[in-house]
């Protein structure tokens, strides 16, 4: 009797072997392209905050004044710098009256006590802030495409208090892998603790009441919704 070969065709171990390093070099290099760019993003931010923060710096040195606060804006600025009609002052105190949750895209000019909105038309004025989207009112936005906030307030012990002119930064829905790399390349990488804060915000559409930046319950850490889409977010402006 003939005896019948039947030969099997397979991989080796080392063949797999080789296979699974390759599969890992592939995801190793995914994860860490995506690290890349949650980093990147991250420094954008921080950037943002910087660009900012010099924009007001800039307007204080140049005029001796707050831009939002600026008394002398209107007598400063010819109209056409001020978006086509005159340039709104502020009250002189030193001290951003206004919300910064209260955003407006109206092209009329805000109340008298958003000075957080007068400040916008005063950078771009001065050439500090690049012109509005529907108006020179209009809150600029960051790179994350949130929009960005500026009020008098505290969100730290420490800072002084907004009778002396101490006032904060709020970026609108960062997303929360962008706010975490932002707060650990700026501050601690705690989103509740440190100079850098955020309290989660769920939705796309803004919920100023999901928001405890300026209170005195912010000398304790905000307790954070589990696994939050987006942040708002706040830093020191001055």
């Amino acid at each position: 009797m003939k005896r019948l070969n039947s030969k099997q065709s397979g991989f080796t171990l080392v063949e797999i072997a080789i296979v699974l390093v390759i599969i890992g070099l592939l995801l190793g290099g995914v994860l860490k392209g995506q690290e890349m760019i949650t980093s990147s993003k991250g420094k954008a931010l921080a950037s943002d905050k910087s660009g900012m923060q010099g924009a007001f710096a800039s307007y204080n040195d140049r005029y001796k004044a707050l831009a939002g606060d600026d008394v002398s804006a209107a007598a400063r600025f010819t109209a056409d710098k001020c978006g086509g009609a005159a340039c709104v002052n502020g009250s002189g105190n030193g001290i951003l009256a206004g919300g910064w949750n209260a955003f407006s895209a109206a092209a009329a000019a805000p109340a008298a006590a958003q000075e957080q909105l007068f400040a916008w038309q005063h950078l771009r004025a001065a050439g500090f802030l690049k012109e509005g989207e529907a108006s020179f009112f209009s809150n600029p936005r960051h790179t994350a495409g949130g929009r960005i906030g500026v009020q008098a307030g505290q969100i730290y012990v420490g800072q002084v208090a907004a009778s002396a002119g101490q006032a904060f930064i709020a970026f609108e829905n960062v997303p929360t892998n962008v706010a975490q790399s932002f707060d650990a390349s700026d501050d601690d990488g705690f989103v509740n603790l440190g100079s850098v804060r955020g309290v989660a915000h769920a939705t796309n559409a803004f919920a100023g009441a999901n928001y405890s930046l300026g209170t005195a319950a912010n000398g304790s850490p905000n307790a954070a919704a589990a696994n939050p889409a987006t942040y708002n977010v706040a830093a020191p402006l001055f």
